[in-house]
C-alpha cells in the first residue's frame, strides 16, 4: 500500500481556470482561431486570423448582457453550433468549441453562472 499518491494537488496548483479551444469572431470582425480562458471574473480570447498579428480580448463577466447557442445555418462559425455572448455595448461575440458540442455546452453554463453570480 503506497504513502501517498504520485501526484499532488493543493489549491494552488489549480487557479481554476480552463481553457478551450475555439474558433470566434466580435460583431462585424474576421474570425480568429485560438483559445477560450475562463478565469474568475472575465474571459479571455486570444488567437489568429488568416496568418494575421495575435488578437486577445478580455471581457469581464458584468460586461455580458445575455449568453445563448445558435443553431442555424447562418449563425454557425467553420460549420459548427455557435454560442452568442450579448455584450452591454451591444456588441456580439460568436464563439463555436473545436472541441465539440459538449464543451459549447459546458462553456454556455458557465458563462451563465458567471453571469448570475456578477449580477447578484
Amino acid at each position: 500500500m503506497r504513502a501517498s499518491a504520485d501526484a499532488s494537488s493543493t489549491p494552488a496548483d489549480d487557479d481554476g481556470r480552463m481553457t478551450y479551444g475555439v474558433v470566434w469572431s466580435e460583431s462585424t470582425e474576421p474570425v480568429h482561431a485560438g483559445s477560450l480562458e475562463l478565469a474568475d471574473t472575465s474571459l479571455l480570447l486570444a488567437g489568429t486570423s488568416n496568418g494575421s498579428r495575435d488578437s486577445r480580448r478580455e471581457l469581464s463577466f458584468d460586461e455580458l448582457v445575455d449568453v445563448w447557442i445558435e443553431r442555424g445555418s447562418s449563425a454557425r462559425l467553420g460549420g459548427r453550433p455557435t454560442l452568442v455572448l450579448r455584450l452591454r455595448a451591444g456588441r456580439l461575440v460568436r464563439i463555436a468549441s473545436v472541441e465539440g458540442r459538449g464543451a459549447l455546452h459546458e462553456l454556455a453554463g458557465r458563462l451563465a453562472d458567471a453571469r448570475r453570480q456578477t449580477a447578484a
